[in-house]
């Protein structure tokens, strides 16, 4: 690992280099033509003057900038670009693009397609994630060999998104769905039992953040307040979404067996688009869930509307939680791997909610019908 490092004219050819992570670094006068560099992350990483071609396959490149830069074209789909400023590293414009991504297709390199798509997309990043690995079991299927680098190279990707709250908790129920479906295959070609291994290696990844996710939702629903009072739900979007707020909570609350008055919607705002809901404060147990499910939030925090917040509160101040997307802050460590603690209500609470989502078409594939962190700006509700 390599933080705030400068390398200045550094001969990279003739070596191999792999599991390499550099971060607030920059490179100048850097030229790869001859190196094998696969599996690096560079973070943040600034290139000046930089010549990168040959065999620089399944890296990282995340909030990178490329400055007098050029990338052979052929990396695009062989590596991952997390942000926009790398496309000026590259002369290719949106017909060449697709004409390259419709070669790979036609040459049976469905990975290497999709990574494309990954790099070119408007989709949500679960979606271009769910598509990698559907392209691994269509692979797999036609007895194609997939490489164990390019299994471990999306198990990166997930875990680089996972760190940067970029990927929500459903994508990961998703993703471990589909990869269950790849390998309960009955007959697969034995040159693929590795990259089959490597597989159920991400598919672990997953399971683990979802659990470790499942812990912390637990603890917060502990503290959400129920007071048995009306409550009004402001969610502020970019675009009004598909599916009402109300609707979705309704439909939580019914798998969830809470028995309270339904949701609804009071009146709406433009601007923005501003939702105002109507509710008990039994249904936040829904909200919470819901929210932190789909990626909205890692954290709530308590913000009294009182004058006297600085003394103690009491169950009738009223109170706002807020959410906003900007100030999501991440406390997970993927290498703290420490034994979890769980409740089954939670765990059983959440797969009603999931059920829920399922029920009203809320999906990866439509973008989540606009409960998504593109288009939710902030959540707030205050007590009447």
């Amino acid at each position: 690992m390599f933080i705030e490092c400068s390398f200045i004219k550094c001969n990279f050819d003739h070596i191999t280099m792999t599991n390499t992570r550099f971060e607030n670094s920059s490179f100048f006068n850097f030229k790869i033509r001859q190196c094998s560099a696969y599996l690096n992350e560079f973070i943040n990483t600034k290139f000046e003057k930089a010549l990168i071609s040959g065999n620089v396959h399944y890296n990282i490149f995340a909030s990178c900038s490329f400055v007098n830069s050029s990338m052979g074209n052929q990396l695009f789909s062989h590596n991952y670009f997390l942000g926009e400023s790398h496309l000026s590293a590259f002369s290719l414009n949106g017909n060449q693009v697709e004409d390259y991504k419709q070669r790979l297709i036609n040459q049976y390199e469905f990975f290497n397609a999709a990574i494309i798509d990954f790099n070119n997309s408007s989709l949500l990043i679960e979606n271009s994630l769910l598509n990698c690995i559907s392209a691994l079991g269509k692979m797999i299927e036609l007895n194609i060999i997939v490489r164990v680098e390019q299994v471990a190279f999306l198990k990166n990707i997930y875990l680089s998104l996972i760190r940067q709250n970029l990927v929500a908790p459903i994508a990961s129920i998703h993703i471990i769905n589909v990869i269950d479906s790849v390998v309960i295959k009955e007959e697969i070609n034995s040159i693929n039992l590795k990259a089959i291994e490597q597989l159920e290696v991400f598919k672990n990844y997953c399971y683990y953040e979802f659990r470790k996710w499942l812990n912390l939702l637990s603890k917060k629903q502990k503290d959400i307040p129920i007071h048995n009072k009306d409550i009004t739900i402001r969610i502020v979007y970019h675009t009004e979404p598909v599916l009402q707020l109300a609707d979705l909570l309704n439909s939580a609350k019914h798998e969830l067996g809470i028995v309270c008055c339904d949701a609804k919607r009071i009146r709406t705002e433009v601007g923005s688009f501003v939702d105002f809901i109507s509710a008990p404060d039994k249904i936040l147990p829904c909200l919470n869930i819901i929210i932190s499910l789909l990626g909205l939030a890692s954290d709530i925090f308590f913000k009294t509307l009182s004058a006297k917040s600085k003394k103690k509160k009491s169950s009738d101040t009223p109170q706002t939680i807020i959410i906003n997307n900007n100030n999501i802050t991440n406390n997970n460590n993927i290498n703290n791997y420490n034994v979890l603690v769980l409740t089954g209500e939670t765990e059983k609470q959440t797969l009603e909610v999931v059920s829920a989502l399922n029920n009203c078409g809320v999906t990866i594939e439509n973008n989540y019908l606009g409960f998504n962190i593109n288009n939710v700006k902030e959540i707030s509700f205050e007590y009447h």
